[in-house]
Formats: structure tokens, sequence, C-alpha cells
């Protein structure tokens, strides 16, 4: 799944990023979008996918991917997928 959003650049719309719970300067952007499907039986659906340097690094709603700090928001699929 990180390869459907390692191409993907972030729109300049949210706030730019700092350092996230690993120490990593390079920014974290955080995608929308209207319902994703995680295949997890724990957490079925989500909202939200935070990636930093195409790796996908959480899952879920806007409360928790923002838990990596300072993020780039790019709501361009919220509401096609």
């Amino acid at each position: 799944m990180s390869g459907a959003v390692s191409g993907i650049v972030p729109e300049q719309a949210g706030f730019a990023g700092r350092s996230g719970p690993t120490g990593s300067a390079h920014p974290v952007t955080v995608f929308e979008a209207r319902r994703i499907v995680t295949m997890n039986p724990a957490q079925p659906v989500a909202t939200h996918v935070a990636v930093r340097d195409g790796r996908i690094l959480a899952v879920g709603d806007l409360e928790r991917v923002s838990a990596w700090g300072p993020f780039t928001l790019d709501r361009r699929h919220a509401g096609h997928v």
C-alpha cells in the first residue's frame, strides 16, 4: 500500500513538518479519504493515512495520525476515495 501513496506530491495545506516521534526532520503528509478499508479486524476502516518518505506511519482518524507531529494535510482525495 505504501507504493500507492509514495509518488503523490503533497498539497501545501495544513502544517509544514518538524520532527515527529522518530526524530526525523522529513515532513509527514496526512492523506484524507472518505473511507479506507484497512483489512484489520480491530480497525476495519479509517479516514486518514500518515506517510513519511513513502512509508505509512499510522492509519486512523485525524487525531490518531496527527500524533506524529506537525504535518501537511493532503485533501485532494477526501471525497473520492
